[in-house]
């Protein structure tokens, strides 16, 4: 088991750096957002509650910053980044948060309009979980280059959904895999620009959203919202940390690492060969390093 702990002395490494967290207004963001600025950070706060946002970012008084923020919008979110960049002067870790869960409208369920025709679904779900996250990924990159030391973080808040599928909610099952596929490709691409990138799995926290499903739930162990906090905060400031998924229940355990290890087991040691072989000419014809972003340190300042 690749686990890994919580070490306070680490997360002290955030002092003096600049977040960006999506979705900060409520619930994991929030309490995210908290733990950053008590650890030293200054906090930017992208979310769509502009009472609430407004009220966290005055908590953290000139380490704070609110914009109001729709993520499926790529002014919005442009906006966000510039307004946190002209204040701080820097973009050191973002924290792709911000989400919408799935609660009706489910695939699997036949709609039809007034002639009886079968409607299309409703994927507005997907244009913000994985749209809005490209986004938010891609001006992540834009300035993370504007900062004079290697060293930024992108966090991709996934889910354990992203591992194992899920009735009813293909919808949300569908769009935290593909964030996972996207946070393999980056830690790729971080190597070279010097960057990590990493993706949080947490199992079921406890926020508004479990609440709904409490009686379902009952008494079975459930993550504090802290301690998915304390999984992102690691995320960036554990330097060794890239391409890792950390799947937080009740603790943090890494997916990455082992699913590499055993590649050979799953695939069956022919297959793993030629994939490999393939992978690390692929990587080399684009002209990046074809080792395995797993079999490298992630990068220091």
């Amino acid at each position: 088991m690749a686990s890994i702990k919580v070490d306070l002395q680490t997360l002290k490494g955030v002092q003096g750096k600049v977040v960006i967290i999506t979705g900060a207004a409520n619930g994991i963001g929030k309490t995210a957002a908290r733990l950053f600025y008590d650890y030293g950070a200054s906090v930017a706060i992208g979310d769509l509650d502009e009472q609430k946002g407004n009220t966290l970012a005055a908590e953290f008084g000139g380490r704070g910053h609110f914009m109001k923020t729709d993520i499926s919008g790529w002014a919005s979110q442009r906006l966000l980044f510039a307004s946190t960049f002209e204040k701080f002067g820097s973009v050191d870790y973002v924290i792709a948060n911000a989400g919408m869960p799935e609660k009706s409208g489910f695939l699997w369920e036949d709609r039809f309009d007034a002639a009886g025709d079968l409607e299309e679904p409703d994927l507005k779900l997907i244009d913000v979980n994985v749209k809005g996250t490209l986004f938010t990924s891609k001006l992540a990159l834009h300035y993370f280059e504007k900062n004079p030391k290697r060293g930024s973080a992108l966090v991709v808040i996934g889910s354990a959904s992203g591992y194992f599928g899920g009735i009813p909610i293909a919808k949300y099952v569908t769009s935290k895999h593909a964030l996972l596929g996207l946070v393999r490709s980056l830690a790729i691409l971080g190597r070279e620009r010097g960057f990590r990138a990493n993706y949080i799995a947490p199992w079921l926290t406890s926020t508004e959203f479990s609440s709904e499903i409490g009686e379902i739930w009952g008494d079975r162990p459930i993550n504090s919202q802290m301690e998915v906090a304390e999984a992102i905060l690691t995320a960036c400031a554990d330097k060794t940390l890239n391409g890792r998924g950390l799947f937080v229940a009740k603790q943090i355990v890494d997916t990455e690492v082992p699913l590499h290890q055993l590649e050979s087991q799953w695939l069956g040691p022919e297959v793993a060969g030629i994939f490999e072989m393939g992978r690390a000419h692929i990587q080399q014809s684009f002209g990046k390093d074809p080792t395995h972003y797993l079999e490298t340190p992630g990068y220091q300042e």
